[in-house]
């Protein structure tokens, strides 16, 4: 259970430069912002890492894709166009 009002949800592999907690809750001086993303750069997957998910979609910046009538995750990862 949360014990404060805000709540941040990181992998165990992020790394974080100074000032983004700081910056990250600026957005929520707006009383309607209900979510924050920060930006994500995805570095190439090392040779001894897995070339393939779980769910068998490759490792790497993903298409991020929206359903219709379904909430999208807070993610700031940037995905490369599909050609």
């Amino acid at each position: 259970m949360a014990t404060s009002e805000i709540l941040v949800l990181v992998d165990s592999d992020t790394s974080w430069l100074p000032g983004l907690l700081e910056n990250a809750q600026k957005p929520f001086s707006d009383p309607f912002a209900g979510g924050v993303s920060t930006p994500q750069h995805v570095h190439e997957r090392p040779p001894s890492a897995p070339s393939r998910s779980r769910k068998g979609t490759p490792n790497s910046c993903a298409r991020d894709t929206r359903w219709p009538g379904c909430a999208s995750p807070l993610s700031g990862r940037h995905s490369r166009p599909t050609p």
